[in-house]
């Protein structure tokens, strides 16, 4: 069967992003379905309407800065972001690119908003998902583009903690009526989806836990490193956590840090920039990790290594539904930090975590037998 995917797949410094496009393809691709990523780039509107609209915008950004001031915060936050991320990616550029050349099946061309709603890509059946493609209200990511007839799949969309009301959940309700199969990655959109009528939703793993530990040491590049080393890899969001405690934690035990930053992250410390295969390396061949990535969290558990994981604070507190139903589902909710890195020390239940890890495969194999009408 042919399937179009419509994802996040642009980022030039988002290892998860990257990877979780990549795992959902090749998970249906081993299955022996033609599965491709349709390069969507947001542009041009597809009518009239988004001009029209125009004043009622400028409207509600004045009213955000004016009565929604802690929302106004986090927008400008997230632009600063943005901006940091585009200089640090110009700096220090990972060649995303070129592992995006090798691994994932794409559109010859990028579509924009006008584009896929006029001459979408032709395929058998549609995925939305996955990452936080449901945290704006884009309509592509509802997949409302697919033409009659055509199966509309959502594969662990997330709405990102993001907040429902009004007229907000009028046009998702809309939106999500369509779908033939709702399978979202976080309880809460589980639970959004329940209430807007869809009692069909169910919760599904990220497409990361779909592959084995051989399927990404097959594309992971050789051992970086000879001696044992802490990989530290954190994001640019707010956490409540002093990097210095890492460095300190390691020295005592004699072993090194290696630092990633990714998405906006600063500070004094010194950082390594790798690319895709030599970030799944550099977790595979860690003799610990320390994140407060979701993705860095995975495969830690994928790979079988200690890990702890620092929830986001502030602002991005929303975000941590998706860390914790996932070590949740694992029993791992201990390698959440509290108050000391000892943690780490303690050994994982390696056998669970592989059985967990190869019947969640097995499950969702069926399951979209089952969707697909295979």
């Amino acid at each position: 069967m042919k399937i179009g995917i419509v994802t996040f797949w642009n980022s030039e410094d988002n290892y998860g992003q990257i990877l979780q496009c990549y795992a959902l393809q090749r998970f249906l691709r081993d299955k022996g379905h033609d599965a491709f990523l349709i390069r969507y780039a947001p542009g041009r509107k597809i009518n009239l309407k988004w001009v029209l609209s125009l004043p009622c915008r400028i409207v509600r950004k004045i009213s955000l800065r004016l009565f929604r001031r802690k929302e106004f915060r986090f927008s400008q936050r997230f632009k600063e972001m943005n901006r940091i991320v585009r200089q640090e990616n110009a700096a220090h550029p990972r060649h995303f690119s070129t592992f995006k050349e090798r691994f994932i099946a794409v559109t010859s061309r990028v579509y924009d908003q006008y584009d896929i709603f006029t001459d979408p890509p032709g395929a058998d059946a549609y995925i939305a998902g996955s990452d936080q493609v449901w945290g704006s209200v884009d309509p592509v990511y509802y997949l409302m583009f697919v033409p009659e007839g055509c199966k509309k799949i959502a594969y662990a969309p997330s709405f990102g903690g993001m907040k429902l009301a009004g007229s907000l959940r009028k046009k998702i309700k809309r939106y999500i009526s369509g779908f033939d199969v709702l399978a979202l990655r976080e309880r809460q959109g589980v639970e959004i989806c329940r209430e807007l009528g869809r009692s069909d939703a169910s919760l599904v793993p990220d497409p990361t836990l779909l592959l084995s530990v051989h399927d990404y040491s097959s594309i992971a590049a050789p051992c970086l490193y000879s001696q044992d080393y802490l990989l530290l890899y954190l994001l640019g969001n707010e956490i409540d956590f002093d990097v210095a405690e890492v460095y300190a934690w390691a020295r005592s035990r004699h072993i090194e840090v290696k630092y990633v930053a990714s998405q906006g992250r600063q500070d004094a410390y010194d950082k390594i920039y790798p690319n895709v295969d030599e970030w799944l390396s550099l977790i595979r061949n860690a003799r610990y990790v320390v994140t407060n990535s979701f993705h860095g969290m995975v495969f830690s558990i994928i790979f079988n290594k200690p890990f702890v994981v620092i929830p986001l604070a502030g602002s991005f507190t929303r975000m941590n539904d998706r860390i914790f139903d996932t070590l949740s589902a694992v029993h791992l909710t201990e390698r959440i930090y509290k108050n000391s890195l000892d943690i780490l020390l303690d050994p994982l239940d390696i056998r669970a975590i592989n059985d967990y890890l190869k019947q969640t495969g097995n499950d969702i194999s069926l399951k979209f037998d089952y969707w697909l009408g295979a």
